[in-house]
């Protein structure tokens, strides 16, 4: 594209050295490569717009991605917490019903114990038998 431009301003030059352009050919050449190299600009402006915008989506999608994995990720540990929670709360539940049992028999124990230390003599006994 660059060549057909240089070769109209050649071509211009060329008449106007001849005597056929004049100053108005030499305007419009000069125009019409102010007006190319403005469409080039432009083109190009959009085109590293339209790459900076590319760009920023795929970065968008990128964190998308990473955020479901992390939102994942925490979803399983929430899940494994939850989980040790209900079985600290059974396990205590079993440990309750362990220590009530525990006090059952220590009470037990010490009214077997105090029946035995109130045993002095044999005449105690015969009268725990009747």
């Amino acid at each position: 594209m660059l060549n057909k431009i240089l070769s109209f301003v050649q071509t211009e030059r060329d008449k106007k050295k001849e005597g056929k352009g004049g100053l108005v050919g030499g305007l419009l050449a000069g125009l019409f490569a102010i007006i190319l190299i403005s469409l080039f600009a432009f083109k190009a402006w959009r085109s590293g717009k339209e790459k900076a915008k590319l760009l920023h989506e795929k970065a968008v999608r990128e964190e998308d991605l990473h955020q479901a994995e992390v939102d994942a990720q925490l979803s399983e540990a929430d899940y494994h917490k939850r989980s040790a929670q209900v079985e600290v709360e059974r396990i205590s539940a079993s440990l309750d019903e362990l220590k009530k049992k525990q006090e059952a028999i220590e009470e037990q124990h010490e009214r077997a114990q105090a029946l035995v230390d109130s045993l002095k003599t044999w005449d105690d006994v015969d009268a725990l038998r009747d």
